[in-house]
């Protein structure tokens, strides 16, 4: 950065925190290194905030701001793909591991997937291959006030659909303690793009973490191939320490299917039908799942929702030891044998759970998903599951 741009910096924050002292609030700052603009919040709480970014935990505190597509560190591409028909946008910031990828299509349809442009209940942000967030402000897609076209989601043409929300992965120690690590608590070693053509993106973040003072490698890949309604992503997670380990990985997501902030007439679906229970999914039999905004008789839900539908397929060579429909994330009713209606306002949740997984010294372990939106049938309705490389 040129000793202009500070100054210019420099005047533009001394501008806002005056703006803050002159209607008597306090100022925090909360830079987070992206510099994808300078943004006023007034809060959360009785403060103004000063920050480099917009997420959409904070838009409903936006006073003002602009964006400085100059200062970031964000790499942007826009490329065109004559096999698929499309433009496929990208922008990557390696140091903060932070982006989106966005292929538009030629008679106006887009999808959209957003990756670590979020915060967590804590106001933590997150870095590396997490599904979740909104765009940067200097993206003409971007709404403050519109949810719905955050995590993954889709434009018709007409308006966006939220697909996928911020996606819940975790790491829960087999020793016995009940805490999980979130990615926010991982340590983020940095990313890379390994491909930027006009009809492939593929991404690549470290990061490590310790397990009952073991330290663990992780290493998550993303791919997307222009023209696709999904992508595939691959986790590893390595024993680099010298003592064995075992753990449970966990993946989930209540996805808000159709309108964000609502998971109302969303129910889930195999090949075998749909599912308006709290259900435990047998992976053996199953190598995908997902669920569609239909809506639940057994929650006295109308038919009247979008009909719109999302799925994760897993690799059958690394299949999920557990995969639950629920309305508590996390967890299923096993009580009532599968009789528990989806029927939660605000979390009709799709979750996957591997392990106990022991890994000795250098020993690794890894898991295959293809994440994505499922098509209709134009007979039935029903969803129908993209063709993937998987299985």
């Amino acid at each position: 950065m040129t000793i202009s741009r500070w100054v210019c910096c420099s005047l533009i924050l001394i501008a806002l925190v005056a703006l803050g002292f002159g209607l008597r609030l306090g100022v925090r700052f909360d830079i987070t290194g992206d510099w994808e603009g300078l943004y006023l919040l007034a809060g959360p709480g009785k403060v103004f905030t000063v920050t480099d970014d917009l997420f959409p935990e904070d838009t409903d505190y936006l006073v003002t701001g602009f964006a400085l597509t100059w200062f970031s560190n964000s790499v942007s591409t826009v490329k065109s793909d004559s096999m698929s028909g499309s433009n496929l946008a990208v922008r990557w910031d390696d140091k903060q591991g932070r982006g989106y990828i966005k292929n538009s299509f030629a008679d106006g349809r887009k999808l959209l997937i957003n990756l670590s442009r979020f915060k967590n209940e804590e106001g933590v942000l997150t870095s590396g291959i997490f599904v979740g967030g909104g765009l940067p402000t200097s993206d003409p897609d971007f709404r403050a006030k519109d949810k719905d076209e955050t995590g993954m989601s889709y434009f018709d043409g007409n308006r966006w659909y939220h697909i996928w929300c911020s996606v819940n992965e975790a790491v829960l120690p087999a020793s016995g303690s009940n805490n999980p690590i979130y990615p926010q608590q991982w340590s983020f070693l940095g990313s890379r793009v390994l491909e930027n053509s006009p009809n492939n993106i593929s991404i690549v973040s470290h990061h490590w973490f310790a397990i009952d003072g073991v330290p663990l490698f992780v290493e998550k890949y993303f791919f997307y191939e222009a023209g696709n309604s999904y992508f595939t992503l691959i986790t590893k997670v390595k024993n680099v320490g010298v003592k064995p380990v075992a753990f449970y990985y966990l993946y989930g997501d209540e996805p808000w299917l159709g309108h964000f902030g609502s998971a109302k007439g969303n129910v889930g679906w195999l090949k075998a039908g749909l599912i308006k229970t709290e259900t435990e999914i047998d992976t053996k039999t199953n190598s995908y799942a997902g669920l569609v905004d239909y809506g639940n008789d057994l929650a006295g839900e109308s038919r009247r929702f979008t009909g719109k539908a999302n799925f994760i397929e897993w690799d059958n060579s690394s299949r999920p030891d557990m995969a639950y429909f629920s309305n508590v994330a996390g967890r299923f009713d096993q009580s009532k044998g599968g009789t528990s209606p989806l029927n939660n306002d605000t979390c009709r949740f799709l979750g996957l759970e591997w392990g106990p997984r022991p890994l000795v010294p250098a020993q690794s372990f890894s898991f295959t998903l293809a994440i994505g939106m499922a098509n209709n049938d134009m007979t039935t309705g029903f969803p129908v599951k993209p063709v993937t490389p998987l299985n």
